[in-house]
């Protein structure tokens, strides 16, 4: 047996490490000198600065690390920390914990040495201590200390500066700057061994089965997860810290804070678009659906995608023709029972039912049929229903500032009155104002067909021309015209889509959900003026001719490519491949100066920068401060970092 004695820390206060071990023990040994030199560095931080440690979030609140009392605020747990635990108690903090599992949550909310010096970060700090106070620190060790400032109304990361809406979201974060411990696997980093090895759990796959019940699982994780929640008998997982009351869901537990202990639960507020949430779940279904777009699920008959598998239960209806809903007044079928609820609501308004069994059909039923109203020659009536449009129209225009944009192209504004592109919408706007009277305001859309109508809308600033005043909604002013005595129609479902530029986003007036081109946010507005309905998919667009552009997506059959052997199943995929591959040679994206095409779209953007001096396309994350220079490059940092999804691997470790 040989003797090894080991000094570690500050010599002046006698701090000396006794280990009995074997010379075949560097392993031990290292850990052991490892997890002194962290012990020293924490006690150093705790009794030389008003840094606070936590040991965890849960109940009522933040948890004290040398006593068991909580509180919501953090702010409180910092002051009962500094005025009730002393020198000593700090200087023996996690003296028993071993190098696996070491780590702190430390929060650093206004950071200062006792000396009055105030210090940003941890790192900064342990400079501080050995250069200013020749305090004996070790920095030749990885930091396993996590910061947290609570400075701000929402949890930030006070490294990379992202949102979070939960403290466990937040402390899972920071594993992906203390990247101590690496999975060979899927390259996740952790900040001690204990959490890698919990993590390495989830790649471990065969046959697990359930000892209660027949059930098999392809991992551990899952198996576990299942005999938590069916066999265990914990059933009910939500506990209220005040009460220790149980319950199945987090929000029925946050609706007894609220009721029985007048405690508010936390909200979730989505960063795109500043929507609140009641859980987790909740907001990131709004959150992949809304503004990542992802439609996982694809109909086998047609190219349509979807969100949910429901959706594409409901759509898959056309293809099969199955009506398994049925009206109990006229026995009538349906294939979904949104629309057997929008036919008793509309067709059934007043129906008196007396009877018992629905089933059969009885002749103990009083039914009121509404009256038919006389038939509308079609052509006459289109021609009627175009002139309230028109009419409705240029009262807006003549009667506001509100000013009509024709198109966007590649990267300006077009005027609809000429043909004048200007850069930012303000100009197109001054123009307007300023180049177009109300006597060519008076003939606008003259000739246009009801089945193209759509007129987008700037209503920036909106403002009546009549009394000056302004107004937030095109809706407002619309209901204010009637004060001045001018008519409008209210009987038509409105083709006038409004846009508002007083943003650097691109935002929706409506939702205000943010996009991050034109395009995409001219696409999005069809969710709000469905006015024209697909009978195949229930999508909704505003007018016909973009529902009969839409419908030929659900058109399948033998599509033969007109230049190669290749076939395809929908006439979009072979007019795709051929202006992809074929006609335009695989350059789809063109400049809008010189005309000159190129096989994506980032090359476009160095191109248009370098040659013709616009400014570089810059995506802004909604959640954070990080910027993109393309679509996908934000789609997957939202992912990974914001919704923290991780792909899933076949690989076994």
């Amino acid at each position: 047996m040989i003797k090894i004695f080991i000094v570690v820390g500050d010599i002046e206060k006698g701090k000396i490490c006794l280990l009995n071990l074997r010379k075949s023990d560097p392993i031990i040994l290292k850990r052991a000198c490892e997890i002194d030199k962290h012990l020293h560095n924490i006690r150093e931080i705790l009794l030389n600065s008003n840094a606070t440690p936590i040991r965890c979030k849960g109940g009522i609140g933040y948890t004290c690390c040398f006593c068991a009392k909580q509180w919501p605020d953090p702010k409180d747990l910092k002051r009962h920390t500094i005025n009730q635990h002393d020198e000593a108690t700090k200087a023996n903090f996690m003296q028993r914990k071993d190098m696996h599992a070491y780590f702190v949550k430390l929060d650093i909310t206004d950071l200062q040495c006792k000396c009055g010096t105030n210090i940003d970060t941890v790192e900064k700090f342990l400079d501080h201590l050995k250069l200013i106070h020749r305090k004996n620190t070790f920095r030749d060790i990885k930091n396993h200390i996590f910061p947290f400032k609570f400075d701000h109304e929402t949890l930030r990361c006070c490294i990379c500066l992202n949102i979070f809406n939960t403290f466990k979201a937040l402390q899972e974060h920071m594993n992906v700057h203390y990247r101590n411990y690496v999975c060979e696997v899927c390259d996740a980093g952790f900040v001690n061994k204990n959490i890698l090895s919990r993590h390495g759990d989830a790649h471990k796959t065969g046959t697990f089965r359930c000892e209660e019940c027949p059930k098999i699982f392809d991992t551990a994780r899952k198996k576990l997860l299942h005999v938590r929640s069916k066999h265990s008998g914990i059933k009910l997982p939500h506990k209220c810290g005040y009460c220790s009351e149980r319950f199945k869901e987090v929000w029925k537990k946050h609706n007894h804070l609220y009721k029985v202990h007048g405690v508010r639960g936390p909200e979730i507020t989505c960063q795109a678009c500043d929507k609140h949430f009641r859980t987790k779940s909740a907001w990131r279904l709004h959150t992949t659906r809304v503004h990542l777009m992802q439609r996982p699920y694809k109909c086998t008959d047609c190219d349509m995608e979807f969100y949910a598998k429901r959706e594409l239960d409901s759509h898959t209806v056309k293809h099969t023709g199955s009506r398994t809903f049925r009206c109990e007044v006229c026995l009538k079928s349906f294939g979904r029972q949104k629309t057997l609820k929008e036919h008793k609501r509309t067709l059934w308004p007043t129906k008196k039912v007396f009877i018992k069994n629905p089933r059969p059909p009885d002749l103990k039923k009083e039914i009121i049929i509404p009256k038919k109203t006389p038939t509308v020659n079609v052509v006459t009536k289109k021609k009627i229903e175009m002139d309230k449009h028109l009419d409705n129209i240029r009262t807006i225009l003549i009667n506001s500032n509100a000013t009509p944009i024709r198109c966007r192209g590649s990267f300006l504004y077009t005027c609809w009155f000429c043909d004048n592109q200007y850069e930012i919408p303000d100009q197109l706007k001054s123009h307007t104002l300023e180049t177009h009277d109300d006597t060519v305001k008076k003939t606008f859309m003259d000739g246009a067909s009801m089945i193209t109508y759509v007129v987008k809308l700037d209503i920036t600033g909106l403002r009546c021309n009549l009394c000056r005043r302004d107004f937030p909604e095109l809706q407002d002013f619309i209901k204010h015209l009637r004060d001045h005595g001018k008519s409008y129609h209210d009987d038509i479902k409105t083709h006038i889509v409004p846009f508002r530029f007083d943003d650097k986003d691109f935002r929706c007036v409506i939702c205000k959900n943010r996009f991050n081109n034109f395009k995409v946010l001219i696409e999005h507005m069809n969710a709000h003026y469905n006015n024209y309905i697909c009978n195949i998919c229930g999508a909704g667009f505003i007018n016909k001719r973009t529902l009969q552009t839409h419908g030929y997506r659900h058109k399948t059959g033998t599509f033969n490519c007109s230049f190669c052997p290749k076939v395809f199943d929908t006439s979009i995929k072979k007019r795709d491949h051929e202006r992809g591959v074929h006609i335009l040679h695989n350059k789809r994206s063109k400049c809008g100066y010189c005309g000159e095409r190129f096989t994506d779209y980032t090359k476009k953007n160095d191109h248009l920068v370098k040659v013709h001096g616009a400014t570089p396309v810059v995506l802004q994350c909604q959640a954070c401060d990080k910027t993109f220079g393309n679509q996908r490059s934000l789609t997957m940092h939202t992912k990974s970092y914001h919704l923290l999804q991780r792909k899933k691997l076949d690989k076994t470790v």
